[in-house]
């Protein structure tokens, strides 16, 4: 008998207590919870549904809008979609998703359907689920006769996925192609006979965005009166490749997006394949690109790293010489590796009009003969007919996650501090300086915002944040156990990287109120004592755009453009199919648009807000400590519904031993010396961060952008 245990079920389907369910393979349920331990929240509101069974609302007959109703066919829903560009048809989009005659129905069906999926259960278990609801639950109304019928009026306001494929005869040796609503399993099966190249599910733009307005109703920002300007869409993409099956060789790559002002994450595009990167970028990006051009939509950033940013922007790859996406350096090649010394920094920046200037050279010397690239350029890029003037350079930045965290943090700079050999072994003085900093940072209270709490330094399996939570809160105890062990020069290394950290994931004010001579005095000064340290070898190509900060900076905000956000989407991705079919993409696609149908869409779902709570020593985590745009910190003393108590913390500045030039102080690192005596209410939305405070007496910052990166 398999059991399966709810710790918490979505809203509106929600119980108060743990109960367990013991479902038998015959599909007969038993519920060990009482009756009365159900508590439906229904927040759906009252009326009748704009999009219902029975038919549209009379609005919609009369104006002939797109609807979310159960009797519309996806094929008509699909076609509708595709009439025409946004200027030349006029959609009221109803902002409701009750497609149900019952509403409580409507919200029970969703999260009922979602919560399924979730647990991984059978269609066995999922009927006698379903059976049980019914026949327990009478004050409900349920009228669904079946759990499939049930599921098929869920899926009907959800977006349909295309598929195409290509198709290998290994016969004839024959490419084929084709494209319907799913892989045909049966007629390509057999592979002893077909090869099946690659597999395409693509979700349309359009149905997306009227998947998402739907789903928001009248709290989508480019819903006005009812009807979508797409003029006001802003969406940001990423791709990326996702592990697909330890005992495949496919490939399995993923286009998502979200849109501005909601942290709900869609999956627009899958591709299962043999080899790697489509040998066309045009293929994998022009469906989206003539959609964004024909809807007008506001691309904000499309993001990917670094490999995947290469072959979207046809630009060298980070193995290459002119491979920085920000400046036209030339890399030197020493012992079979692209590296940046410190005299080949300052070259000339790239920018939208610039790389047009290249697409021109690049385009009249291969008339006069072979020409590879022009400034490591090698063609056109798709992105550049984006709308709205997409800008190739600030627009698709680096992203920080892998250049800062995986790529600085822990590749070089803890790499080459412990001396780590390539089979993993770490040296007596590496061991000595873990230990040390083991001791401080096993005793650091982190914020709820991470989902980890502080533990022993893992080199192979810690995660990003962790690598970043770790260097904020310990930076000072790595500069003093390395200058003890190693010297001043890589202790110093650390401190001015750390001190980065604080500039660029704090509020933007920070870095404006900075003389931007003198940062980028400090930033080639502190290229140049890598470079002494580490050898020419190390300064590697996110060495090299790290240097490039102070300008990123500007293109946006660390968590506007770090595919981190992300990472979670792709992790419930992976879950969410079962292997042994070539429509992978498709339960993908599928799956995740059910996942994201039990949203809520409510302001502190779309957007994180900071998790407060009262002082308290039984935890591990601390989240009594805020700060506000001043970067002054304030302790929590009681907390009411829309507002908090706090007293100021009274601090003085800190000072690095190693260069107290470095102003710490200006951006939040500061020494706690006691409480204020008055008391402070503050509305919630006053405060920015969080702070925490280190056994000895040193405060630091976590600003949004680092707690939400």
């Amino acid at each position: 008998m398999l059991t399966v245990v709810h710790t918490r079920l979505p809203s509106p389907f929600r119980f108060r207590n743990k109960e367990s369910y013991d479902i038998s393979p015959t599909g007969t349920a038993k519920c060990h919870s009482h009756l009365q331990d159900y508590e439906p929240d229904y927040t759906s509101g009252s009326g009748a549904s704009i999009g219902s069974v029975a038919g549209a609302s009379d609005h919609d007959q009369d104006t002939g809008a797109e609807s979310f109703h159960g009797n519309e066919s996806i094929a008509e829903m699909i076609s509708h979609a595709s009439s025409g560009p946004a200027e030349e048809v006029d959609y009221a989009v109803p902002i409701d998703l009750d497609f149900f005659d019952d509403p409580d129905l409507n919200y029970i069906a969703k999260d009922f359907v979602q919560e399924a999926q979730r647990l991984n259960m059978n269609r066995t278990q999922k009927v006698g689920m379903w059976e049980y609801t019914k026949r327990h639950h009478p004050e409900l109304s349920i009228e669904m006769k079946s759990y499939d019928t049930l599921e098929r009026r869920v899926r009907s306001v959800m977006p349909a996925p295309k598929v195409s494929w290509k198709v290998r005869d290994i016969a004839t040796n024959e490419l084929s192609s084709g494209a319907g609503w799913a892989f045909p399993e049966k007629e390509y099966g057999n592979r002893d006979k077909c090869e099946v190249q690659e597999v395409w599910t693509r979700l349309s733009l359009r149905d997306l965005i009227r998947f998402h307005a739907g789903l928001h109703r009248d709290s989508c920002p480019f819903v006005i009166d009812g009807k979508i300007d797409y003029n006001l869409v802003d969406v940001t993409f990423t791709v990326d490749g996702v592990p697909y099956a330890k005992s495949s060789s496919d490939n399995l790559h993923l286009m998502a997006l979200r849109f501005k002002g909601c942290r709900l994450v869609y999956i627009a595009q899958a591709r299962v394949a043999k080899k790697g990167f489509p040998k066309d970028v045009n293929t994998f990006l022009d469906p989206f690109v003539e959609e964004c051009v024909t809807l007008n939509v506001n691309v904000n950033y499309f993001i990917a790293d670094a490999p995947m940013r290469a072959f979207l922007k046809r630009l060298k790859g980070h193995a290459g010489r002119y491979s920085c996406e920000v400046c036209e350096a030339r890399g030197s090649c020493l012992q079979r590796r692209i590296c940046y010394p410190s005299d080949q920094v300052s070259q000339r920046l790239r920018s939208r009009p610039r790389w047009r200037e290249c697409l021109l050279d690049l385009e009249s010397q291969r008339k006069q003969g072979h020409v590879d690239h022009v400034k490591g350029i090698m063609g056109a890029s798709p992105l550049l007919r984006l709308p709205n003037q997409f800008d190739i350079v600030r627009q698709c930045p680096t992203d920080p996650m892998h250049r800062d965290w995986l790529g600085l943090m822990k590749s070089t700079l803890w790499r080459n501090t412990v001396g780590i050999s390539k089979a993993g072994n770490v040296s007596a003085r590496g061991q000595r300086i873990t230990q040390f900093v083991n001791d401080h940072y096993k005793h650091v209270q982190l914020p709820q915002e991470y989902s980890h709490r502080s533990r022993a330094i893992d080199y192979a399996n810690y995660k990003a944040h962790e690598w970043q939570s770790l260097l904020v809160t310990s930076f000072h105890k790595i500069a003093e156990i390395v200058t003890t062990e190693v010297g001043e020069r890589l202790a110093k290394i650390w401190t001015v990287f750390a001190f980065f950290t604080f500039l660029y994931y704090g509020p933007t004010w920070v870095q404006e109120s900075m003389d931007e001579s003198a940062l980028e005095d400090l930033h080639e000064q502190l290229y140049k004592d890598f470079e002494e340290e580490f050898g020419e070898l190390a300064c590697s190509y996110n060495w090299h755009t790290y240097h490039h900060m102070p300008l990123v900076r500007k293109f946006g905000r660390p968590s506007q453009v770090s595919t981190e956000p992300f990472e979670s989407a792709y992790g419930h991705a992976q879950t969410s199919f079962a292997s042994g079919t070539r429509n992978i993409g498709l339960q993908i696609c599928r799956n995740m648009l059910l996942r994201n149908l039990s949203h809520e869409p409510r302001r502190d779902q779309c957007s994180r807000k900071l998790i407060m709570n009262t002082p308290n020593e039984s935890v591990r985590s601390d989240d009594s400590i805020l700060i506000d745009d001043n970067l002054k910190f304030y302790k929590i003393v009681d907390l009411r519904r829309d507002s908090v108590t706090v007293v100021r913390m009274v601090t003085r500045h800190w000072e690095s031993v190693l260069d107290p030039t470095l102003p710490f102080h200006q951006v939040g690192v500061c020494v706690y010396d006691s409480l204020d005596d008055e008391e402070i209410v503050r509305p919630k939305t006053y405060f920015q961060g969080k702070g925490v405070l280190l056994n000895d007496g040193l405060l630091v910052p976590l600003h949004k952008e680092l707690l939400h990166s």
